[in-house]
């Protein structure tokens, strides 16, 4: 990643669930990308949501994408309960 810059970085609890926050820029193709990321570990799972946006449309998309992150549930079942063999629909569902 080309002149990576982490601007902030803190914990951030989502229904109940302690995620980490990051939010950084970088240039790609010779343009600015301003990225917030969040992940959590769950089962032995890492679940990772990120938004990148341009930064001067970074602040119009804030209220949307915290609306997103605020929404997202993590369901785990035991791989033996899934009879349809679906482990992607068992495993993430947003609400």
């Amino acid at each position: 990643m080309q002149e990576f810059h982490l601007i902030d970085s803190n914990p951030y609890v989502i229904s109940d669930t302690l995620w980490e926050r990051i939010l950084f820029t970088h240039e790609t193709d010779n343009r600015v990308v301003k990225v917030l990321q969040v992940w959590t570990f769950k089962d032995d799972y890492i679940y990772v949501n990120s938004f990148g946006t341009t930064p001067d449309s970074y602040f119009g998309y804030i209220p949307t994408i915290y609306e997103i992150i605020s929404g997202v549930k993590i369901y785990t079942k035991n791989i033996t309960d899934i009879p349809s063999g679906n482990i992607k629909e068992s495993i993430y569902r947003s609400q």
